[in-house]
């Protein structure tokens, strides 16, 4: 019985030191800019930018806004 109390309490101090890790993530979709919302794929760039090529034409995100280019900025086709 000592030993269940000397045990006990260092379990529980171990079970509150031991968090899992939490990851934010961010969900972006066409309310927030960007072309269309059916996703082919994406790639980053040398400068950090992401292209994101959709349905709807590329987009590229800076981190914070989407600039979109379709057919009428000189894509052959809006779906990419």
């Amino acid at each position: 019985m000592t030993c269940v109390r000397i045990i006990l309490p260092f379990f529980l101090f171990l079970s509150i030191n031991f968090r899992a890790q939490t990851y934010n993530f961010f969900n972006y979709g066409v309310k927030d800019g960007l072309a269309q919302s059916n996703v082919s794929g994406i790639v980053q760039d040398s400068s950090g930018f992401y292209w994101i090529a959709t349905a709807g034409g590329v987009s590229k995100f800076d981190g914070k806004h989407f600039t979109n280019f379709t057919t009428d900025d000189g894509l052959a086709d809006n779906n990419v």
